[in-house]
């Protein structure tokens, strides 16, 4: 059996034990210095775990839904991605001026959720979303962030697994 693979996405200085990390920026640490909206340099697939903790504040549009569809093609059937951002209401979405997105809510991944085969935001697939999260959902109400916990759902032929 091999070992699960996990992944620390803007990990910084502060990449978590057993992970491989992935920055912008070559700080001491960083296994592999990438700018996301290049695409993750892994096989289809392949990964168990995913943190995403305050990165995706950084990124918006086009290039928010390229990485989050890049997340899903790693990752193998079942494996969770761990994201944590802060909410629309705290005080930090704000003060980081490299901030782009800062309207996150409960509902910011439901384009990639589906009920009854269908898809919940129904125009996802318009904006070339192929993946599909399982999504849950919470709040740290002493520090305003936002926490996802998305499972990766693959169908057969939706993607590799």
């Amino acid at each position: 059996m091999s070992r699960p693979v996990a992944l620390d996405l803007g990990c910084g200085q502060n990449k978590h034990p057993g992970c491989y990390g992935i920055d912008h920026y070559p700080f001491e640490g960083v296994d592999c210095v990438r700018d996301l909206r290049r695409g993750l340099p892994l096989a289809d697939g392949t990964v168990d775990v995913i943190l995403a903790h305050h990165i995706l504040e950084h990124f918006d549009g086009d290039d928010l839904l390229f990485i989050v569809e890049e997340m899903w093609r790693v990752c193998r059937n079942g494996a969770t991605i761990d994201i944590k951002v802060p909410d629309a209401s705290s005080p930090n979405a704000g003060k980081d001026f490299a901030h782009k997105k800062k309207d996150w809510d409960e509902w910011s991944f439901q384009m990639w959720e589906k009920r009854d085969g269908k898809y919940l935001i129904e125009r996802g697939p318009l904006y070339g979303i192929r993946g599909e999260f399982k999504v849950i959902t919470d709040m740290n109400h002493r520090t305003r962030d936002r926490w996802y916990r998305l499972t990766a759902i693959k169908t057969t032929g939706a993607h590799d697994e």
